[in-house]
């Protein structure tokens, strides 16, 4: 059963990033620097991951906030940490997807 919960609330947190957190981002930011800020906040999401294995998931995700807006500060592009969290959980969703599939 807590397995349902778990793909339950991993499809609807896809399901926000795409059909509100992304069209938001395009509309304020444009299509260039949305696809900017995806991959930018996927390779810091890879990057704690890779650096942070054996650390608790809560500290990895403050990481990769931190790490996403130093990145995206540096660049001139500005996001809410609401934003941010949306966007880290999913690529976290999509890492952890494409992890069970090659175990198989």
């Amino acid at each position: 059963m807590p397995d349902i919960f778990i793909i339950v609330l991993s499809v609807l947190t896809s399901a926000l990033v795409c059909y509100i957190s992304i069209p938001y981002l395009i509309g304020t930011a444009g299509p260039d620097r949305t696809d900017a800020v995806i991959k930018i906040v996927k390779a810091a999401v890879d990057s704690t991951e890779q650096t942070l294995k054996d650390v608790d998931g809560e500290i990895k995700k403050a990481e990769a906030v931190k790490t996403a807006k130093e990145v995206l500060n540096g660049l001139g592009i500005s996001a809410d940490d609401r934003m941010l969290d949306m966007l880290i959980e999913a690529a976290v969703f999509s890492m952890n997807n494409a992890s069970a599939k090659n175990t198989f």
